[in-house]
């Protein structure tokens, strides 16, 4: 929570009380909604990065031609290019 706070500047506060104590936001605001997309986007992208880099090991290891790398290339594929 603190490095989301620090790169995307929404309130740890915020953020924690949305984790542990739900029930007690009414709402949050449009600028701190926006911010924890933005970090979702990002660490979603930043995953994405790291499963084509895990295929390129993988298909290096096992060879293009394995079944899995075919997979594991269509999901890539499919959630997000």
């Amino acid at each position: 929570m603190r490095s989301i706070e620090r790169d995307y500047g929404v309130d740890y506060g915020t953020m924690w009380r949305l984790r542990y104590r739900p029930a007690s936001i009414r709402d949050i605001g449009v600028t701190a909604y926006m911010r924890l997309k933005a970090a979702y986007q990002a660490e979603c992208k930043r995953q994405l990065g790291k499963l084509k880099h895990e295929i390129a090991i993988t298909e290096a290891a096992c060879g293009a031609s394995s079944d899995l790398v075919d997979e594991a290339k269509a999901l890539a594929r499919q959630i997000g290019g």
